[in-house]
């Protein structure tokens, strides 16, 4: 995500690909972390065990496509005390990408 007047980037940490069992039929789904913490912030996070704020999480609407959430995600990140966001998307995970 481009950078703001508001926060550091959002940097879009990791992508965790996995699939459930929804009344037999399986879904696949990618989990993508975005973080704009500074580094003191990350390092006092670990050290306490917990985050600023509340965790966020962005679930896109069916047939979303990915980039249309970017302004979204990144006003998310920058307003909230965590800086921290996770996206579940039901397929491959292409948020973050320009």
């Amino acid at each position: 995500m481009r950078r703001t007047n508001r926060t550091e980037i959002a940097i879009l940490q990791k992508r965790i690909r996995g699939e459930v069992d929804v009344r037999g039929e399986t879904v696949t789904y990618t989990l993508c972390e975005f973080d704009g913490r500074s580094e003191k912030q990350r390092e006092e996070n670990a050290r306490r065990q917990a985050l600023d704020g509340d965790l966020n999480v962005y679930l896109p609407g069916h047939g979303q496509p990915p980039g249309a959430a970017r302004n979204l995600l990144e006003t998310i990140v920058s307003l909230s005390r965590s800086k921290v966001l996770w996206v579940a998307q039901h397929r491959r995970c292409d948020w973050g990408r320009h």
